[in-house]
């Protein structure tokens, strides 16, 4: 049985549904799940695994830039690749996660936030 990295989910709906949590969370002021949904924005729009999506939000805050590259986490020759951050983000409201995503268990804390809200851990997934 062979699964798809993005589990068959409809990008464009996906992307509306995280992209709406996002502004829910903010409007809110629900910060930590605004950061987890930032993350998993950003994770959808970079088909980036969540390591790699909470390593970008915090390099994205410290760097003031819409591109950041880091680290693949399944390389091990120490691969970067480029990550941008979603048009409707931006980066000063990026910065208020950083606290949040720089706490330990970040990775896990999104997936729990990704399974609860999504059904899912994430978008990356392998065979």
């Amino acid at each position: 049985m062979s699964r798809s990295w993005d589990l068959g989910l409809d990008y464009r709906q996906v992307y509306r549904m995280i992209l709406a949590k996002v502004k829910e969370h903010l409007a809110r002021r629900a910060f930590a799940s605004y950061c987890y949904a930032c993350v998993l924005l950003i994770q959808l729009r970079n088909g980036s695994r969540v390591s790699e999506a909470v390593d970008a939000a915090i390099k994205f805050a410290d760097q003031k830039s819409s591109e950041v590259y880091v680290k693949v986490r399944k390389r091990r020759d120490g691969y970067e690749r480029l990550m941008v951050l979603p048009e409707e983000l931006k980066i000063q409201d990026i910065a208020v996660c950083r606290e949040i995503l720089s706490r330990g268990n970040a990775v896990l804390r999104v997936k729990v936030y990704a399974k609860k809200v999504l059904g899912c851990f994430g978008f990356h997934y392998y065979l």
